[in-house]
């Protein structure tokens, strides 16, 4: 049974794109594509179809990956349902997902840092507000932590994988 993965920051343009496409890349390489999907959600609806972060796109270019299609998406009640790990960039979105997600389904939600192995960080830093180098400093961050948090997926959940035919 295939496992679904949320990124989640405020307002899905910058942070929790980034996280997507690492992940989804992580995945991919792994060989893991079959039993691993990949989105991601802002807690602001405001930014409803709007392009990645230019400062993002750039900064994601410069390290081999293409975000300049994604189109931002608003979290939704369905989402707690259909996805079983819902991954917060920082605190205020975490309190926002917990406010909004049935009780029944709080179980699923979680810090993306809690995956660094390198990083000794409670939340990914919101880079919007600040420069360049803020936005490579939050894609270190991000690669590092959605590398643990594949390996946490694959420790936890590769028996699924494996019997699911």
């Amino acid at each position: 049974m295939a496992k679904n993965v949320l990124f989640v920051c405020m307002g899905n343009i910058c942070r929790s794109p980034t996280a997507e496409i690492i992940f989804k890349q992580i995945v991919y390489n792994s060989g893991m594509s079959k039993y691993i999907n990949v989105d991601s959600a802002g807690t602001h609806s405001g930014n409803i179809s709007r392009l990645a972060d230019h400062r993002a796109a750039m900064e994601a270019k410069n390290r081999g990956f293409d975000i300049s299609s994604h189109k931002s998406r608003p979290l939704n009640i369905g989402d707690f349902s259909y996805f079983d790990l819902i991954i917060a960039m920082d605190f205020e979105n975490m309190r926002f997902m917990k406010e909004m997600c049935p009780s029944k389904d709080l179980y699923k939600l979680s810090m993306l840092m809690r995956y660094s192995k390198n990083f000794f960080l409670d939340e990914v830093p919101d880079p919007y507000y600040d420069n360049l180098h803020g936005f490579s400093r939050v894609f270190e961050y991000i690669e590092d932590a959605c590398e643990g948090l594949f390996n946490f997926i694959y420790e936890n959940y590769s028996n699924e994988f494996i019997y699911d035919k």
